[in-house]
């Protein structure tokens, strides 16, 4: 990922652009780089709130073999990811710049958690980052940051909403 040329000051951005196509490297040029990064955000607090809610805290890589495994928990995955991005769109961004990476959120939740489960069991990178991302405090903080900015947006989001403060109750109650 890198920023579009036109939105940097770079004053080098072709020869680092090159650098990375010499060595077969492709980047990506997303509309607006905090824009994406905002919306793959809301994007993963939806995906780490169900694990949290579904699985063991202590536990992620159980608690990720869970989700991924699971048609059920992946269409809600689905549904909360549908109201995250309002949340990412409540903060001015206009999705359609995104429909490409956003269009499979779209169809009926049940087909799409079919093409998670299916993306998870073939596409090893993807499974990888998923097992490896496991610090509590990092993953906290993404979906509190989400979380915030619904409520001072007034964006409904019950599902997500639901599932952080049940995952919240649970590391205060311990």
């Amino acid at each position: 990922m890198i920023e579009s040329k036109n939105k940097t000051i770079i004053s080098n951005y072709e020869a680092i652009s090159n650098l990375f196509k010499s060595s077969n490297i492709k980047l990506e040029n997303p509309y607006d780089m905090l824009e994406w990064i905002w919306i793959h955000m809301a994007i993963n607090a939806a995906v780490i709130s169900v694990i949290g809610k579904n699985g063991d805290i202590n536990d992620s890589i159980t608690s990720v073999h869970k989700l991924m495994n699971s048609l059920k928990l992946l269409a809600t995955t689905i549904k909360t990811i549908r109201e995250t991005t309002k949340i990412a769109a409540s903060r001015g961004i206009n999705m359609k710049h995104y429909r490409n990476e956003l269009w499979v959120y779209k169809l009926p939740a049940q087909l799409s958690a079919i093409f998670m489960k299916r993306m998870f069991a073939t596409n090893n990178l993807t499974r990888r980052i998923m097992e490896l991302h496991g610090n509590i405090d990092d993953l906290l903080y993404i979906c509190n940051s989400v979380y915030k900015e619904g409520k001072i947006n007034n964006v409904s989001a019950p599902l997500f909403y639901q599932s952080l403060e049940d995952i919240t109750r649970r590391i205060t109650n311990k």
